[in-house]
């Protein structure tokens, strides 16, 4: 069963942004205006008939902006996966970015079921799309 849920960053403050309660901070203003900071993470897991983990990806993205156009970004996609599950890497893809309105980020992490030898094969994925307003949309 997967599922895919927005996750809180406790990172954030021990990177000293000043975090609010919808994880926006204010960067020192710039000729143009005030420049805006944003975080946003969503996790997608599957989980086994006991309820625990097995595997998983989170796709992570920061980013800045004017309110009309990206300034800048950073992405921080992770995996997890227990005992029987191996990472065999991500497939990501980006587009838009630093000067256009929005971006999409797509976090693929690849996944092997192992025991004696590896088998069941699963892909985990969060797409992420961010805009330059600050908002944001998942699937």
């Amino acid at each position: 069963m997967n599922t895919i849920k927005r996750i809180t960053l406790a990172a954030t403050v021990a990177l000293g942004l000043l975090v609010g309660v919808a994880g926006v901070s204010v960067a020192p203003a710039s000729a143009a205006g005030t420049i805006r900071c944003y975080d946003v993470a969503f996790a997608n897991n599957t989980k086994n008939v006991f309820g625990q983990t097995t595997h998983g990806v989170t796709n992570e993205v920061r980013w800045c902006s004017n309110g009309s156009a990206i300034t800048s970004n950073t992405r921080y996609p992770t995996y997890n996966v227990n005992y029987l599950w191996k990472f065999n890497g991500f497939s990501n893809v980006t587009v838009g970015g630093n000067g256009a309105s929005y971006m999409t980020y797509i976090v693929r992490g690849n996944f092997q079921e192992c025991a004696a030898y590896c088998f069941n094969s699963a892909t985990n994925t969060v797409t992420l799309t961010v805009y330059a307003n600050g908002t944001y949309r998942v699937s």
